[in-house]
């Protein structure tokens, strides 16, 4: 018998790994300086985007987050389908006075 591993999780290797079928949400939350070292404070117009991208660099699921700079990744039961078993990428934008790239090209693992 083989027990299944916490499921989402970041494994050893830094990689998100999930299993093809699992629903959940993972919160990410950025906290953002300006080259003085200051906190910079979301406006309502400005905006998070997380995108992960499949083998062939295409777009399968984006996320996004107006006002703040945390964004939930809602992996619904529709989403969770489209991401069928294999490797993909997770990336992250913030786009405000300047766009700002936080997270770029994450493995991400559906097993």
């Amino acid at each position: 018998m083989r027990v299944a591993e916490q499921s989402p999780r970041i494994a050893g290797d830094g990689t998100i790994r999930w299993y093809h079928g699992d629903t959940f949400i993972l919160t990410f939350e950025f906290h953002l300086k300006d080259s003085n070292g200051s906190d910079i404070e979301a406006s309502e117009s400005d905006k998070i985007e997380v995108y992960i991208k499949d083998y062939r660099n295409e777009i399968v699921a984006n996320f996004t987050s107006y006002g703040s700079t945390k964004i939930d990744v809602n992996v619904t039961k529709t989403i969770s389908e489209r991401l069928v078993e294999g490797v993909y990428t997770l990336s992250a934008r913030f786009n405000g006075t300047f766009v700002t790239t936080l997270l770029k090209n994450n493995k991400v693992v559906v097993e």
